[in-house]
């Protein structure tokens, strides 16, 4: 997953959701990633150079992190040389980020299970009808889900097209 965070040229720190200061060594980043739906709408940063950089972990795995994890958490703190960082001009196009980043919190079909994100991007068309359905969910998340389903809609109808021409 892409980030924005701080680093001081042997760390690097990143804030993955509103509430989530992380700290370390001197670094401070606190108000998310804008390129998701858990962005406070403001970042603070203390400490060092504001950088672009990539994790091998999805936004699911680090939002989980830090969520169950609150007291030794596995990321938001990282070695400069384990991350891929990226050119300075390097420019994120934030609504493709916020789909293909934006979670949901499930516990399965019968509600019973252990709470866990997921994309909303790899849930079932019918799942997502279902959200949009039954749930109380904010504007942005309900756009990025009729996004996902009008072009997953999009893609069969050209499927369909192009199996009915090549025969």
């Amino acid at each position: 997953m892409i980030l924005h965070g701080i680093t001081d040229g042997k760390e690097v720190v990143a804030s993955m959701s509103h509430y989530d200061c992380r700290s370390a060594n001197g670094l401070m980043m606190d108000g998310g990633q804008r390129h998701t739906l858990e962005y406070a709408g403001y970042n603070r940063w203390a400490g060092g150079k504001i950088i672009w950089f990539e994790v091998p972990q999805n936004f699911a795995e680090l939002y989980s992190d830090y969520n169950f994890n609150k007291g030794e958490r596995k990321y938001g703190h990282w070695q400069l040389e384990s991350v891929k960082v990226l050119p300075n001009e390097f420019l994120v196009n934030i609504q493709e980020e916020q789909i293909k980043n934006a979670i949901w919190g499930t516990r399965g079909k019968n509600g019973l299970d252990k709470l866990k994100y997921v994309h909303l991007i790899d849930c079932e068309s019918e799942h997502l009808e279902n959200i949009l359905a039954s749930q109380r969910i904010s504007d942005e998340r309900r756009d990025i889900i009729q996004t996902i389903l009008r072009r997953r809609n999009n893609d069969l109808k050209y499927e369909q097209i192009h199996s009915k021409s090549s025969i």
